[in-house]
């Protein structure tokens, strides 16, 4: 009788443990909230430097850089990456937005990160 209750403690204490082991813990990026809720004209933070250019975030998603064509990326050209990061192609670059709040955000272009800031 004690054996048998002994290995029926021990059967609950093992599933215990191996229940704790197999959370589902998901590792999906957040949702974003959609890059039109940057609406607005963007700079870099150090305008002394002589890389990054200026661009708008328009009302409907679409993206003006403020370049040579006056090129607009249209927002079904961005892809939403999770987690308030878009990204997007221009002239053979492609151009990372990471978002860190309303005002903030990190433009990365070919490998250099340029620090922006919203100024309307």
């Amino acid at each position: 009788m004690t054996k048998k209750i002994l290995s029926i403690a021990a059967a609950i204490i093992l599933s215990s443990f191996l229940m704790i082991g197999c959370s589902n813990k998901t590792t999906d990026p957040t949702p974003n909230k959609g890059i039109e809720t940057y609406q607005g004209n963007w700079q870099p933070k150090d305008t002394s430097k002589p890389y990054g250019g200026t661009f708008t975030i328009n009302a409907d998603g679409s993206i003006l850089m403020d370049d040579s064509e006056g090129t607009t990326i249209q927002k079904n050209q961005i892809t939403d990456k999770g987690n308030e990061v878009y990204e997007f192609s221009i002239q053979g670059y492609t151009i990372t937005l990471t978002f860190k709040d309303a005002s903030n955000c990190i433009m990365n272009q070919g490998g250099m990160n340029i620090e922006m800031t919203k100024v309307n």
